[in-house]
């Protein structure tokens, strides 16, 4: 696995796989070296063995598509640990084995972690506003320069 990274689709939402992500790496016993909710992104260390003395240093992605969510994990071998000063060359594909080992604990983790609740928007979604602005546009409410502004204002909010 020298190099590459692995990936595994799931049946679930890009929030929830995060969510599975995280418990596989506490369960794991691993330490998180990174969290990142936002970019649905884990670092972590596996921890030293037999096949390496500074353990693997990986990082877990989540990728949603509509279809379903899929985790790309990769990683390299951490520094550290070794007798006598240096680094450690090789550890016997460790790497892919730990990487297949989480992925497992994270298929695992998936039915027990629930979707998340959608959050409601204080205001409605991006359609019902601009629905109302050309309600308000049609009715007279507005004129032609506040609808654009509105409009425009709604539409740069929405995008980001």
């Amino acid at each position: 696995m020298a190099g590459k990274s692995l990936e595994r689709r799931f049946s679930a939402s890009p929030q929830r796989l995060y969510e599975a992500c995280r418990r596989a790496v506490a369960t794991s016993g691993y330490s998180v070296l990174h969290s990142d909710p936002t970019a649905l992104t884990i670092s972590f260390n596996t921890g030293r063995s037999m096949k390496s003395w500074g353990g693997q240093d990986l990082s877990a992605s989540v990728f949603g598509d509509g279809s379903g969510s899929k985790v790309v994990i990769g990683g390299s071998l951490a520094r550290g640990g070794m007798p006598g000063g240096g680094s450690q060359v090789f550890a016997w594909g460790e790497k892919g084995a730990l990487s297949n080992k989480f992925l497992d604990a994270v298929a695992h983790a998936v039915p027990r972690v629930p979707e998340p609740a959608a959050q409601p928007s204080a205001t409605g979604d991006l359609s019902t506003q601009l629905a109302t602005l050309v309600s308000l546009h049609a009715g007279g409410g507005l004129t032609d320069r506040e609808f654009a502004d509105a409009k425009a204002s709604l539409i740069s909010k929405g995008i980001r």
